[in-house]
């Protein structure tokens, strides 16, 4: 099992180590970067992305609302789909 580690939020990254999550405070706003597992190279995770309002994880599933549709996460194959609707109905909507 890989164990992760999270250090922050730091102005600036230091030394990197190997297999670790770190978030970096600029201004008023938080980047995200994850080293390799030498840790030699940090990449960063922030790009254009909705942050979610809300999410529910069920058994097989983990929803995620991103305002204008909804996001879902299938656990067991990892697969990611998107449907228009309301979050009171993101157990039935038609995800593609």
């Amino acid at each position: 099992m890989q164990i992760v580690k999270i250090n922050g939020p730091v102005s600036d990254l230091p030394s990197l180590e190997p297999d670790t999550v770190y978030l970096t405070k600029q201004g008023k706003r938080v980047d995200m970067a994850v080293t390799d597992k030498n840790g030699t190279e940090a990449l960063g995770l922030n790009g254009p992305f909705t942050p979610a309002s809300r999410s529910e994880m069920t058994e097989t599933h983990v929803y995620f609302d991103l305002g204008d549709r909804i996001n879902r996460f299938d656990r067991k194959t990892l697969e990611k789909t998107t449907a228009t609707g309301a979050w009171a109905d993101r157990e039935s909507l038609g995800y593609k």
